[in-house]
Parts: structure tokens; C-alpha cells; sequence
């Protein structure tokens, strides 16, 4: 008796495909394989590689932009490189802190945080100032300053004095206020030494009776982000700074790469197809102490993030205030009907609508929704890249396509002060879309394990008169096929524009022409057919062949590409499962 696969055997393997970088080049014809690079001999590192200044979530509500979040990577180490951050000994690491997400402040309710921002910003006028006024009584004892250097950095020496100890201020003669007694303690910056997203401090030193006017203290070198400052003493006193220096490279840093448009790069604005992705690094220091994270995105418009503001029912939208579509004000519909209706708009019409970087920047706080993924538009970053990608020839992207817009992601980490990863060059290969999209799926979709079993297999394209077609389609089965019979080309209503029947393969000399159709190749995984170029919107095939399922959940993945000379080393394009059209009585649409 034979076996039964349970299972409707799926109609097609999701695709996958996309990413990676951008490199100067002159704008190629359309037909073109382009290998876009950023880094040495292509688009400047610093500039982001040239496309569209990226927008990211620094907290919930607050969006920065740029390349390099964190600001803790550097350029100019090595000319042509990006590299982490390696902390020069002589610049004071609090100063700078508040543009890198920190600052100053304090768990203490009676201390504002404006009245700290004194002791970060190397004015020598300004100070935090705990000194009672004759007549007043004022908390002194058991006062808190923390510091958050918005990284980790490798620390050696913390620094802090009242105004005119190291700055000569004549009229401000506060020298002698500096604090009496101190504990200092340090936190790493690690989730695994915080408490409810708090950090939980590592005393470093304490003093009940400090005699010196500038502590200057010798830390031993470590990963250091917060820095929290108690007094122990009941006189009062003033800080102007609290310096923090160190050494080494930073643990963790961020690059985030342009968003890049391709139709900056095609003669004809189109979606793209993705190929390889590769790199070159280098190491400083131990090898095996530093590494790097490579990930990916590809979307269909120009912003990965989703900016909303509050309307005036207290429901946050992503679109401005009385903008219009299709004759309905968005302002005043449901919200459910708005989103249908936002959806629905091609990226052109919504770019009046839909709200940018710069008009969310101008909202009031209250106004701000909170920042999100546009998981809509853009696909979520891919998992890193593997080691096997440095390799000549690179790996092939993981981010969907064919689609319009790119972005990568660089993630530097390091164990050690002395180690680190950088990056020279980082490529990747497009070429312009063969279709907007190509679908495809299987009938019949349940069958006996390993019984001979006729299969019709349907493609349909999306096209706009920017996408070149296709004239070749391979179909990997996961077994040799048995026969091809019959490969037809389809138009919008699946009526049979040309047709052709082929004769047993065994025998058949490969590759084997039959008027405008062919069969290029067939081996234990896959077969190759060719047939009249599909040019047209809603046009596509029917391809008849006869094979056995060996396995359970066995799938039938496809994808298009040319035969056309000059069109000829562009990229297969992936088609991903959908209604293909009608494949017989007993075909379901694929949901």
C-alpha cells in the first residue's frame, strides 16, 4: 500500500533575494549587471554611500539621523576604512555624551537634569552648584550624579573639580568648594549587570575626607558607560566637570548605510534583483577577540521607519494632517478605512501624505506617536551575514526582491580594548527587474508519495513597460523529473498565445529546440524550459510535466531569467507563491 502525503505538497518556495551596498559608478544601461560598492575606490564610507541620509529610533519617541548611531565609529584611522572608534587619551568622553544618547542626571526627583548638564559641557563658567546661602538650609549629604557616556568606552581616569581649579577664572574664585567626601562607581553598560533596565554600580573608590580640590583618579582599564558620583559629605560644594578619559577601541559600534534608491543607478527606473553580497575586513589586535555583523534590508519606498502623530481624536496615523486621497479626507474617516485607503496608494501618491523625518522633528513631544518598523513597506533586517561572504564571489543576499530600495547595517563588537574589526569595501550585485513580480503555483497540490504524477505548473508576471521579461524559467522539483510535455505562453485571461509539445526526454538530446520553445537542461534537481519572451502585463505560463514526489512536503520553487545576448548575465528573479491563474478544475487560489 502506498503512502499517503498528508499535506498538500506547497506550491512554490518562498524567494528570497537582496542587499547590501553602493559604489560610484556612471549611471549603466538598463540591461546591465552592476556590482554597487562602498568603502575604498567606491562611494565614501562618510558620506553614507551616497543614496538617502537614513532616520533612527533613539528612544520611543525620538528619531536621529545619520550613519553612525552611537557616533562611535571613525574614517580616518585608516584612509578608506570604517573602523570602531579608538578613544584618543586626551579627550574628556563625557563631553559629547548627550549627542550619543547619554548625558547627565540623577535619581534624585529634587535635582533637575538642566541643573547637570553643567558637568558635561567644558564650560568653565558653568557649574552644579550644592551651596547653601546664608539663611538656607540645603541637602548635601547623599547627593547622586550620574553619568551616561552614551557608549561603552574602555576607561582609564576619571577627573572632577570645582570651577577655577584647572580653567583660570579669576570671577569665579570657587576653587576651595570642591567636594569633601565621595564615592565613586562604575557600570559597564551591559544588560546583564542592570535591574529593570537600571544599571547597578561597582564602587570604585571611596572618600570620606577628600583634601584635594581636582580628584584626578587612575582607573584600571575596563569597559566603562555610567558613572555614578555620591557625595558623602554634609559642606557644600560646586562641580563644573566630570571628566572621563580612556584608551582602546570601543566594544560595540554601529554603521548605517544610506538608503539606496536603484533607479539612482538604471537608465530606467525600475525595482531591482539582488545578487551576491560581499565584503573586506581587517583586524587590529587579537584576531579572535573582535568580529563583525553584516545584515540587510530591502524596501519600497525611501523610509525603513514609520513616523506617526496624534490626530485630533487622540489616534496616532502615519500621515500628515488633512492630507487627501481618492477625494477622502484621512482626517476624518475610520482609522481602519484611512490605513486600507494609505495602503493603497502607489509610493508617488503617498509622498505628499506620508509623514517625513523633518515634519515629525517639528511635532511637539505630545504630538509625537511613537517610532516605528514600517513592517508594511520594508522587509526586517536579515539574519548576519556568514563568514563565507569575505570570499571571492561573495553569498547571495537574504532581503526579498525584486525592490526599489536598499540598506545594510555594520555592527562592530569587541572582548578586548586593543581589538577590533574593520571594513575596507562592502559590495553587492543588482540588476534591474525582469517584472514588478512574478507568481507562481502548483496543481495538483496533493498526491501519493513517489507515484508518477502529472503536474501543471503556472506562472503569471506583473509588468510596467520599464521591466525587460523573461524567456527562460527553471523549476527545481527535488527529484528528475519524468517528462516534459507541454509548455504554453498565457495572456491576461489565460487564453493560449503559443504552445508547444515535446517528445519523451528519454533519447532527447539537450539542449532540445521545438519552433520558439526549447528545454535547455534537466538534472536530479531541476529542468530548464524556453519559450517566447513574456513582455506583456498578466501574460505567463503553463508548463506541463510529469514527476514523482519522493518525500514529504516536497516543494516546487521557480525562477525567471533571459536568454537575450545582451541581457544575458543579469540575475534570475525569484517568483514567490500566489494565484497564478486558472491551472485546471480542480486548482484553489493559493492564499
Amino acid at each position: 500500500m502506498q503512502n499517503r502525503i498528508e499535506r498538500p505538497v506547497p506550491n512554490f518556495a518562498a524567494a528570497i533575494g537582496v542587499l547590501a551596498a553602493l559604489a560610484a559608478l556612471a549611471v549603466a544601461p538598463a540591461s546591465a549587471l552592476d556590482s554597487l560598492v562602498v568603502g575604498e575606490t567606491g562611494r565614501d564610507w562618510s558620506a553614507g554611500g551616497g543614496g538617502i541620509t537614513p532616520s533612527f529610533a533613539l528612544d520611543k519617541k525620538e528619531a536621529g539621523s545619520g550613519n553612525t548611531p552611537g557616533a562611535v565609529v571613525e574614517f580616518d584611522s585608516q584612509p578608506g576604512w570604517v573602523f570602531p572608534r579608538r578613544v584618543d587619551s586626551s579627550i574628556n568622553l563625557a563631553f559629547g555624551a548627550a549627542e550619543r544618547g547619554g548625558g547627565a542626571g540623577s535619581p534624585l526627583p529634587s535635582i533637575a537634569d538642566d541643573e547637570l548638564a553643567a558637568v558635561i559641557d567644558a564650560d568653565p563658567l558653568t557649574a552644579f552648584r550644592r551651596k547653601a546661602a546664608a539663611g538656607q538650609l540645603l541637602q548635601v549629604l547623599g547627593i547622586i550624579i550620574d553619568v551616561d557616556l552614551g557608549a561603552r568606552f574602555g576607561v582609564n581616569r576619571v577627573r572632577i573639580y570645582p570651577r577655577n581649579s584647572v580653567h583660570d577664572s579669576p570671577s569665579f574664585p570657587f576653587q576651595g568648594d570642591f567636594i569633601r567626601g565621595y564615592e565613586i562607581a562604575l557600570n559597564n553598560g551591559l544588560e546583564a549587570t542592570q535591574v529593570g533596565g537600571r544599571p547597578v554600580f561597582t564602587s570604585l573608590v571611596r572618600e570620606p575626607q577628600n583634601v584635594d580640590n581636582v580628584v584626578d583618579l587612575a582607573v584600571p582599564l575596563q569597559f566603562v558607560r555610567h558613572i555614578r558620583v555620591t557625595s558623602l559629605t554634609t559642606v557644600g560644594f560646586e562641580i563644573d566637570e566630570i571628566e572621563v578619559y580612556g584608551a582602546g577601541f570601543v566594544p560595540e559600534a554601529a554603521y548605517l548605510s544610506d538608503v539606496y534608491d536603484v533607479c539612482d543607478v538604471f537608465a530606467t527606473c525600475s525595482s531591482a534583483n539582488w545578487g551576491n553580497l560581499w565584503w573586506r575586513e581587517g583586524k587590529e589586535g587579537v584576531g579572535g577577540l573582535s568580529d563583525l555583523s553584516v545584515s540587510t534590508r530591502s524596501g519600497r519606498d525611501a523610509t525603513p521607519l514609520l513616523f506617526t502623530r496624534r490626530r485630533a481624536d487622540g489616534n496616532f496615523v502615519p500621515w500628515k494632517a488633512g492630507s487627501v486621497a481618492s477625494n477622502v479626507d484621512l482626517d476624518l474617516v475610520s482609522i481602519s478605512a484611512a490605513t486600507d485607503i494609505f495602503n493603497s496608494l502607489s509610493l508617488d501618491e503617498r509622498a505628499g501624505l506620508e509623514l517625513t523625518f523633518s515634519d515629525y522633528d517639528r511635532l511637539s513631544e505630545g504630538d509625537r506617536g511613537e517610532l516605528q518598523d514600517d513592517q508594511v513597506n520594508w522587509s526586517p533586517w536579515s539574519a548576519p551575514y556568514p563568514a563565507t561572504a569575505r570570499d571571492e564571489g561573495g553569498t547571495a543576499v537574504l532581503s526579498p526582491g525584486p525592490r526599489r530600495y536598499f540598506q545594510f547595517r555594520l555592527d562592530f563588537t569587541s572582548d578586548d580594548v586593543a581589538a577590533a574589526t574593520g571594513v575596507d569595501q562592502l559590495g553587492f550585485e543588482m540588476s534591474p527587474a525582469l517584472a514588478v513580480g512574478i507568481v507562481a503555483e502548483i496543481q495538483p497540490r496533493e498526491i501519493r508519495a513517489g507515484e508518477s504524477t502529472d503536474f501543471t505548473y503556472g506562472v503569471r508576471a506583473e509588468m510596467t513597460p520599464a521591466n525587460p521579461g523573461f524567456d527562460r524559467f527553471e523549476v527545481t522539483t527535488g527529484s528528475r523529473v519524468d517528462g516534459i510535455k507541454r509548455v504554453e505562453v498565457v495572456d491576461h485571461n489565460g487564453d493560449v498565445v503559443q504552445a508547444e509539445e515535446f517528445p519523451a526526454l528519454e533519447g532527447l538530446t539537450l539542449p532540445y529546440s521545438q519552433g520558439a520553445f526549447a528545454i535547455d537542461k534537466v538534472d536530479a534537481q531541476s529542468f530548464v524550459v524556453g519559450f517566447p519572451e513574456v513582455t506583456e502585463d498578466g501574460h505567463g505560463l503553463r508548463i506541463h510535466f510529469t514527476a514523482s514526489a519522493l518525500r514529504f512536503g516536497q516543494t516546487f520553487s521557480g525562477r525567471a531569467f533571459s536568454s537575450v545576448p545582451e541581457r544575458i548575465d543579469e540575475l534570475a528573479q525569484l517568483a514567490v507563491p500566489g494565484n497564478a491563474g486558472s491551472l485546471g478544475p480542480d486548482d484553489m487560489d493559493v492564499r
